[in-house]
């Protein structure tokens, strides 16, 4: 509801991104944060590790999508040698201060992460362009990235999108995979990692984390959803429709599967009879981690 009203408020964007960074921090990063990104992209590296050759991996360039206010998932890749990365953003948000912010918190938070990295990203000197900031790294960025894609279709060899799918509608997800297809090489991967749940869920009901399955269609994207920020209600089987759905390969899809507490929660919460097509485990689910190819 904070985001339909800021969203029809002159200056709402302005407003929100000055809360972002004053009030809620979310645009700034942390130990905590950096941390939990790093982690993930292991996962994505011991998967691509695991399954495909070696000289494949050192010579691959990588796209993350939805790169955002920080750029801790191409930090990680850099540090475990990836030399070549597109970063990109439909509205412009990185900084040249958020890139030297996150390259000297890696080097001091690497050795708690457990395995050794090839390389440590060396800190730029503050007061470059962003482009100047990332040229170092082996990085582009581009917001929006029109131009971009189509200078790099079809020469990608592993996309990323980390925890940004989740505000895409089926419609709006369907045609943004099939735009990651085209860019990628044949033979590359898709990789993601998304949660399944609302990232609010507690503010709003008692039922948390279950409160979104109960609006109809209608009153999700007029009363919840806004320009400035919205959420699907999407679960796992969706994923794997898109994917399919974008002439995606499924090559390997995980999905963390509900806690007990979440079951007894569901149990209680009403449900919407849209969502009645799922199982139980389907609705309880937390999270999605997949990994999708185009064929050779």
């Amino acid at each position: 509801m904070t985001f339909q009203f800021l969203s029809r408020l002159p200056g709402g964007q302005s407003v929100y991104h000055a809360a972002q960074h004053f009030v809620t921090g979310s645009s700034r990063q942390t130990d905590g944060r950096l941390m939990g990104k790093i982690q993930q992209t292991i996962k994505y590296w011991e998967w691509l590790a695991a399954s495909t050759p070696v000289e494949w991996l050192r010579a691959a360039s990588h796209l993350d999508l939805g790169t955002g206010w920080l750029p801790s998932v191409p930090m990680t890749f850099h540090a475990l040698g990836i030399s070549r990365q597109y970063l990109v953003d439909i509205s412009p948000h990185l900084s040249p201060e958020a890139v030297v912010d996150t390259a000297e918190m890696f080097r001091s938070i690497a050795p708690q992460v457990g395995i050794k990295f090839p390389r440590l990203p060396v800190v730029p000197r503050r007061g470059l362009s962003l482009a100047a900031t990332l040229e170092p790294f082996g990085m582009t960025y581009a917001a929006p990235y029109d131009d971009m894609v189509g200078q790099i279709a079809g020469s990608v060899d592993f996309a990323t999108a980390t925890h940004m799918m989740l505000h895409l509608n089926r419609a709006t997800m369907l045609a943004f995979c099939r735009s990651v297809h085209k860019l990628l090489k044949p033979g590359g991967y898709f990789l993601a990692q998304h949660h399944l749940r609302q990232l609010f869920d507690g503010l709003l009901s008692k039922t948390s984390p279950f409160f979104a399955l109960r609006y109809s269609d209608w009153f999700w994207e007029n009363s919840v959803n806004s320009p400035m920020m919205s959420y699907n209600r999407l679960r796992a089987p969706d994923y794997r429709e898109i994917l399919e759905e974008s002439g995606f390969e499924l090559a390997h899809l995980e999905v963390e599967p509900g806690r007990p507490e979440d079951f007894a929660l569901l149990e209680r919460a009403k449900i919407h009879p849209k969502f009645m097509r799922y199982t139980e485990d389907e609705l309880a689910a937390r999270a999605v981690f997949f990994v999708a190819r185009k064929a050779c």
